[in-house]
């Protein structure tokens, strides 16, 4: 915002939740619902349990930069295949020893 840009902001509670924090970002950033901020974004910052990725509205975000900064918690997000998969392959394929991300 200090740059100039607009931001717009959503939880899954509804964007009345966030006035607080709307407030205290000043007149750049306003809350909206996830899919008025998805359609709106020329940049989005998705932060979810990867356990709700389903419910980010995808369509809007077609040909838009999306970072995602999710992470698999199995104790949080129960037991996901997939995840569970490339989780095991990084452990076991990607990682070098110098790798911080190494788990014994």
């Amino acid at each position: 915002m200090q740059a100039g840009h607009d931001v717009v902001i959503s939880n899954s509670r509804g964007p009345e939740t966030l006035s607080d924090l709307v407030s205290s970002l000043g007149p750049k950033a306003r809350a909206a619902t996830a899919a008025e901020a998805a359609a709106d974004a020329e940049v989005a910052v998705v932060t979810i349990p990867l356990k709700n990725i389903a419910e980010v509205p995808a369509e809007p975000l077609v040909g838009k930069l999306v970072i995602d900064t999710n992470n698999y918690y199995p104790e949080r997000d129960g037991q996901i295949a997939e995840a569970r998969r490339r989780d095991q392959h990084h452990r076991r394929a990607c990682c070098s020893t110098t790798c911080r991300c190494r788990r014994s």
